[in-house]
């Protein structure tokens, strides 16, 4: 399930929303999730991660940030909250290419519910333009290339996590 939504009030906010069940645990699937390097070793969408630079952590703890690559572009990321084994969720600022040009703030939830042996995932991005002529360039930098990484990501989860439940 997929969804692009677009929020045209005063908060000019783009919202990308992903959704699926894991065919594993919700701890399991929740640490592969937050795992530090899960977004090199697994995340093949555009754009690609190829890299971070953990500059406060460990990476997974309420207030750790790093630096993340995606080629020669980076963003901060920083882990807002995190509730073991139900929700994840950071945030993405300083972006070095055009996207800071249309916003200044992605913040990212996760949340992780069991559902008998599997795992319900939500995954949400909500992006925050800099000003109302940003929202349309924004929706269209989200529908064109952000939903589809993130639909890579939960393909990617569940690739490596699916399993038979009940073995």
């Amino acid at each position: 399930m997929s969804e692009l939504l677009v929020e045209a009030g005063a908060n000019r906010n783009v919202v990308c929303a992903v959704g699926g069940i894991v065919e594993n645990n919700v701890e399991r699937v929740f640490d592969f999730t937050v795992a530090e390097d899960v977004v090199t070793n697994f995340l093949k969408g555009e754009p690609a991660v190829t890299g971070y630079d953990v500059h406060q952590g460990p990476w997974g703890q309420t207030g750790s940030y790093r630096t993340v690559y995606f080629g020669d572009q980076s963003a901060r990321e920083q882990v807002n909250f995190i509730q073991r084994p139900f929700v994840f969720d950071y945030q993405l600022t300083d972006f070095s290419w055009e996207l800071g040009d249309l916003c200044d703030l992605a913040v990212n939830q996760f949340l992780f519910r069991p559902v008998g042996p599997r795992t319900q995932v939500k995954f949400y991005y909500q992006f925050r333009a800099r000003n109302a002529e940003a929202v349309q360039p924004l929706h269209e930098f989200a529908t064109s290339t952000w939903l589809a990484w993130m639909t890579s990501y939960l393909d990617a989860t569940k690739e490596a996590l699916d399993k038979d439940p009940w073995s």
